[in-house]
């Protein structure tokens, strides 16, 4: 039994699945930061989790103390140090063979997120991430995506898909607006805690193969489960 698409929907389902502690068991690009930026990089963390500084802010302003020219290095590291959460290949190739498309949405850098993924961009339709400015002397992120809050907006990274059968799959505070924007929420650590708070009903995984398993055996929540 594969994924039950309410009627009311016309369009496929598409998983919008967060990158940084979502495919990837340890945050990316925090690891990045812990050995790249420069002191004071912990602080903005803590802000950004605490809600005391906004993703729009914290985000840009860390990498903004990065040299452009360690680009090339900071890439060779994310791909030498990166762990892809186990499940990530069954759950791909399970969403190829059901026409489910699948799209990495996320608020870190193209430059280091393009080449981690590269082993299995064949199986992705689409990366959505933060645009890195190279030309000047340090590193510039490109917030074309941004909302109010967030360096990039994971519901206006839905844009387009209205009529889609969204499932958000994503673990922090990044994922929120998404997460409320979507027919199917699949979460983990911060991101659940923010569903139950909300109300919101959502499948907890751990790993990605519980995510195909709920999906490949047709167990999933409709449009009128959504937390507004």
């Amino acid at each position: 039994m594969g994924l039950v698409v309410p009627q009311v929907i016309k369009q496929s389902p598409v998983i919008f699945c967060d990158f940084d502690g979502t495919i990837t068991i340890d945050e990316v690009v925090t690891e990045v930061w812990r050995e790249f930026a420069p002191s004071g990089w912990v602080r903005d963390v803590e802000q950004m989790l605490a809600g005391e500084k906004s993703l729009l802010e914290g985000v840009p302003a860390v990498f903004a103390r990065i040299p452009s020219e360690r680009a090339a290095q900071i890439a060779t590291f994310a791909k030498q140090t990166v762990k892809f959460r186990p499940g990530l290949e069954e759950l791909l190739r399970y969403c190829n063979s059901s026409s489910i498309e699948f799209i990495v949405a996320t608020g870190a850098l193209d430059f280091f997120v393009e080449p981690v993924l590269e082993p299995y961009r064949p199986l992705i339709s689409r990366v959505i991430s933060i645009p890195a400015d190279l030309s000047g002397e340090t590193i510039r992120a490109d917030t074309v995506m941004a909302c109010e809050t967030c360096a990039l907006c994971k519901a206006k990274a839905m844009d387009g898909f209205d009529r889609a059968f969204r499932i958000t799959v994503g673990d922090s505070i990044t994922d929120e607006h998404g997460a409320l924007a979507s027919d199917v929420v699949f979460a983990r650590d911060r991101l659940a805690t923010i569903m139950r708070d909300c109300g919101r009903k959502f499948h907890e995984f751990d790993s990605l193969l519980d995510v195909r398993d709920i999906l490949r055996d047709g167990y999933c929540f409709t449009a009128s489960d959504r937390c507004v």
